[in-house]
């Protein structure tokens, strides 16, 4: 059999090698192509046998995992081995990256939804008291006191409380409106919305009556009204 080259053997070389002592006749000759990859062929005195890269490392594999016992393939298993571990630490890493992802971004969007609730003011019709709602200044207080038919809609009246110690002018916000199904939830796919800036100024600690138009909805389906996005234009201060 040739010798081998002095270079380090590649894996190719390892399994060539293998095949060959394996089989008996010391007149086996093993010579590969110059594109080892694509094929390897045998020389058995002067005869050529080929045979393709896949089917000589499965023969490798089967002559390896009986008794073949060279060092360089105990090392190279053992390379393989310390690989795959690596490979399975990572994972475990990724897995564990991905899960904190997902929780944190749970997280962030719990907390902003947290943080916008306080931002919007749900009312319905026949409720008593009032609600809340944040805006650029602190917050105030609104209630829904009157609904009338107007034209082909409703006039409703709100009443804002400032508990500010200024007067807020300019507030504007966007109002929704519309019908609610059974359980009383908004029905936000058939939802009429508009944006609005009040004319009247909303003094300090006092309840200022505000009348809105709302359209397409009458005072019989109209289920209710949402205010959000509110904001000031201007506040005025005592001398």
């Amino acid at each position: 059999m040739q010798s081998w080259l002095k270079k380090k053997p590649s894996f190719v070389d390892i399994a060539a090698r293998i095949l060959a002592e394996k089989i008996p006749n010391k007149n086996l000759v093993w010579d590969r192509f110059a594109a080892p990859q694509v094929e390897v062929r045998f020389i058995y005195r002067t005869r050529v046998f080929k045979m393709s890269f896949n089917k000589l490392l499965v023969l490798s594999v089967i002559f390896i995992s009986g008794c073949y016992q060279d060092p360089q393939v105990q090392v190279l298993k053992t390379e393989l081995d310390k690989s795959n571990q690596k490979i399975i630490e990572l994972e475990n890493r990724i897995d564990k990256i991905d899960k904190s992802i997902d929780e944190n971004q749970k997280k962030y969007e719990f907390d902003k939804l947290i943080s916008k609730i306080n931002q919007f003011a749900f009312l319905t019709p026949g409720s008593d008291g009032y609600s809340t709602v944040s805006f650029d200044l602190g917050t105030l207080t609104v209630s829904l006191n009157d609904i009338k038919p107007y034209a082909n809609g409703s006039k409703i009246t709100l009443e804002f409380g400032n508990p500010l110690a200024t007067t807020i002018n300019g507030l504007n916000m966007t109002i929704d409106w519309g019908k609610v199904d059974e359980k009383g939830n908004a029905i936000n796919e058939n939802s009429k919305s508009k944006s609005i800036t009040l004319n009247e100024s909303l003094l300090p600690a006092k309840w200022t009556r505000v009348s809105i138009v709302l359209d397409s909805v009458p005072p019989s389906d109209l289920g209710f009204v949402r205010l959000h996005d509110v904001h000031h234009t201007g506040i005025k201060l005592s001398k």
